[in-house]
């Protein structure tokens, strides 16, 4: 059996004998990485799976351009980025019924104060009162308020 620390370890053969199989692979010692060479016995090894999505990528895209060949077309098969999510409308009770202030003041690490969050369930609260009542919260510092509706 190898050494613990070639356990789940990725390797090339290199050798192949009766009972066992030659196999290289990069071994950290210290700042630097060493090529080893060990053999393990047949028991202890299995065939990487790294490469599978890759072959299966492959067989698709040349079925995809016989196909396309013999319909006399060109395509491309190169993988494209994901992109953004589609938009939606979010539905719920009274959605703009909701402003929440995230109060703090701008000096990051060093702040005094926690930062507050708090949650208004009405829009009759006249914002300039809220913040003139958060900044004498605050002690008058500069805070900034950040609206998220």
């Amino acid at each position: 059996m190898p050494h613990k620390f070639y356990h789940g370890r990725t390797g090339q053969v290199w050798n192949v004998t009766k009972r066992a199989i030659g196999v290289e692979m990069n071994k950290q010692v210290g700042n630097r990485i060493i090529r080893k060479r060990i053999h393990v016995r047949i028991e202890h090894v299995q065939p990487s799976r790294c490469t599978e999505d890759f072959k299966l990528r492959k067989k698709k895209n040349d079925r995809l351009k016989a196909e396309a060949k013999a319909r006399g077309e060109v395509i491309s098969t190169k993988r494209q980025p994901e992109g953004p999510k589609p938009g939606f409308m979010v539905e719920g009770y009274n959605v703009l019924s909701d402003v929440i202030f995230a109060v703090s003041c701008g000096r990051g690490i060093n702040c005094p104060h926690p930062t507050m969050i708090c949650r208004i369930i009405s829009l009759s609260v006249d914002l300039d009162v809220l913040a003139r009542s958060l900044r004498s919260f605050f002690q008058n510092d500069l805070c900034h308020l950040l609206l998220l509706m």
